[in-house]
């Protein structure tokens, strides 16, 4: 079948509040309107498939075809539509075990281009997250008891969140302790990211990049990427790779890893099992060739991880 659906959480809600959350939606808007662009180019798809709020904008390409919801009409009034074998990509957000809650009442109804529920559980949470990768001597940001964590600033998280979300420095350790975050210490290494192909245990490591980082009253956003701007480090980055695909053989497709640098070790600071923004500055950095693999790789039955990555041109990418 050479039709995709593609599912985002924030972007297919029948009820939407813009105003409140208007960068969380125009973030989602640029990233799944970016993979409809560049996926319709793809001669071997036929049709998108998008479910999206009847209020926010749609592209108009013979390719994409929409579906409204509406509070009368909400994502699961459109599934009986679609049949259970369509190639399905689900985008949605660690926060609040959004993704884990959307990926188990899906995985039934729809034929999902996803990594497994037990990833999933993994890397939604940053605890889980850091407490396995160390257990495999992966590098990576050890979550601490406070009264181990002798340095300060301290990095305060959620547990499950996306992003930067919710991430704050702190400078002093008399705070109040919050059962639903995280706590590391504070390296102001340089911030990176990969993301790579995965299938079965092996995985094509694609673009390396740079993170664009702000600091904003003791609060770390990440507003945008350098795509391919850390090309120069793609050899360690492709070690990282290897080592996460082989420990974690049910990592589909798409991933996005951020990463940090500290005493000249790259450590892994979170692994998003999905689609992440800096798809936004894939072609430009990369070409047509790495979109036409990532978007063959989600309608083939044959999943094709050789191809030549080459970086053409460095892609500033803001959120």
């Amino acid at each position: 079948m050479n039709e995709l659906l593609i599912v985002e959480f924030f972007t297919s809600q029948s009820s939407i509040n813009y105003t409140k959350e208007k960068k969380i939606f125009n973030e989602a808007l640029k990233l799944v309107d970016k993979i409809c662009l560049d996926f319709s180019e793809n001669r071997q798809i036929s049709k998108l498939h998008i479910i999206r709020n009847i209020n926010l904008k749609k592209i108009k390409l013979k390719k994409i075809k929409y579906y409204n919801t509406t509070e009368g009409k909400d994502l699961k009034f459109f599934l009986k539509i679609f049949p259970k074998d369509i190639p399905t990509i689900l985008i949605a957000p660690e926060s609040d075990k959004i993704s884990i809650d959307l990926y188990r009442n899906l995985r039934k109804e729809l034929n999902l281009q996803h990594s497994k529920l037990n990833s999933l559980k993994i890397f939604s949470s940053k605890l889980k997250t850091a407490k396995k990768l160390a257990s495999l001597n992966i590098p990576t940001i050890e979550c601490k008891d406070l009264k181990k964590i002798t340095k300060i600033p301290i990095i305060s998280k959620p547990i499950y969140g996306a992003g930067s979300e919710m991430i704050s420095i702190l400078k002093k350790n008399n705070f109040k302790i919050d059962k639903g975050f995280v706590y590391q210490e504070y390296y102001p290494g340089k911030k990176a990211s990969f993301s790579m192909l995965c299938f079965k245990g092996k995985c094509k490591l694609i673009s390396c990049n740079s993170q664009i980082v702000s600091i904003d009253n003791n609060q770390i956003h990440q507003i945008g990427s350098i795509v391919g701007g850390m090309e120069k480090h793609r050899k360690v980055f492709k070690e990282l790779a290897n080592k996460i695909s082989k420990n974690f053989k049910d990592l589909y497709g798409l991933i996005g890893v951020d990463i940090v640098k500290n005493k000249e070790i790259w450590r892994i600071v979170e692994i998003n099992t999905r689609f992440t923004s800096s798809f936004i500055g894939l072609k430009s950095s990369y070409g047509d060739d790495v979109i036409n693999l990532i978007s063959n790789f989600y309608i083939d039955k044959k999943k094709n991880l050789e191809s030549e990555i080459k970086l053409i041109r460095q892609a500033k990418v803001f959120f």
